[in-house]
């Protein structure tokens, strides 16, 4: 086997090894950037697809005891009794809904007739009171004893407007955004 020798003329001299090398970087960007481009064009659509079937969500939204008729359906597929259930569910729950309103209907016409009726005895005992005070208040004037008399009308009397003043402050409930 026999070598053979390069001869001095044919090896590149160092300032041609030099401008080879700084010629294949100037054109090594612009190769790369073309083989990038060429790649990016040809799998780009691919990407995007495939990006968007993996990061895509679906949102739906409904209001109402009930999902949608395409969502029933998808329910169906999977059991066909899950439409059956979930419209009784629907309907168990708009009865119970309905019975707590007419429960709370119930209570509060009882509560306004209690207040009402509360309310009524007191202006009757408050007027009773206040008869009864006077009438004192008169019989011991008779008798002669004016300045008791007058004593025991007027406080039987002021002492009814006292309590209904006090009584009508506490049942006014004062506004949150005032500062006393």
């Amino acid at each position: 086997m026999s070598e053979k020798k390069a001869s001095p003329e044919a090896q590149p001299s160092e300032a041609d090894l030099s401008q080879t090398d700084s010629q294949q970087e100037a054109s090594l960007p612009s190769t790369l950037d073309e083989q990038f481009e060429r790649l990016l064009e040809r799998n780009l659509p691919r990407f995007m697809e495939r990006f968007t079937a993996e990061y895509s969500q679906s949102v739906s939204l409904y209001r109402g005891p009930l999902p949608s008729a395409s969502e029933l359906e998808r329910l169906k597929a999977i059991n066909p009794i899950f439409p059956e259930q979930l419209l009784m569910m629907a309907k168990d729950e708009q009865e119970h809904a309905h019975a707590m309103e007419r429960l709370v209907l119930e209570t509060n016409a009882q509560t306004v007739r209690e207040n009402q009726r509360l309310f009524g005895r007191g202006q009757a005992y408050g007027f009773a009171i206040g008869t009864i005070t006077v009438i004192a208040g008169a019989v011991t004037a008779l008798y002669g004893q004016p300045l008791a008399g007058s004593f025991i009308g007027t406080g039987g009397v002021a002492a009814l407007i006292i309590a209904f003043i006090y009584g009508a402050r506490k049942g006014v409930v004062p506004d949150e955004g005032k500062q006393d």
